[in-house]
C-alpha cells in the first residue's frame, strides 16, 4: 500500500524513501531541525513521521528506530 508521505515502500526493507532519507539524516547526527531543512519541511512533520514510524514499527523511541533502520539493507 501506499505511504502518502514518501511512495511506496522499497523492496524488502519496509521504509520510503522519505523515511530513509529522514533516518539516514538523524543517523549522521544530524538534529530534527536540520533534518527537516534537507528534506524540505518544517519541525512538526518530522515529528509526526518520527511517531507514525515508531508506531508502524512498534518501537518506543528515536533511538530503537534508528537501531532498526540501521540493521535494514539499503
Amino acid at each position: 500500500m501506499p505511504d502518502p508521505a514518501g511512495g511506496d515502500p522499497g523492496p524488502g526493507n519496509g521504509f520510503t524513501a522519505e523515511e530513509r532519507r529522514l533516518l539516514r539524516a538523524l543517523r549522521e547526527g544530524r538534529s530534527a531541525v536540520a533534518a527537516a531543512g534537507e528534506l524540505g519541511t518544517g519541525v512538526a512533520e518530522v515529528a509526526q513521521r518520527l511517531a507514525r514510524l515508531r508506531a508502524r514499527l512498534g518501537v518506543g523511541s528515536t533511538l530503537e528506530l534508528l537501531e532498526r533502520f540501521a540493521a535494514q539493507p539499503d
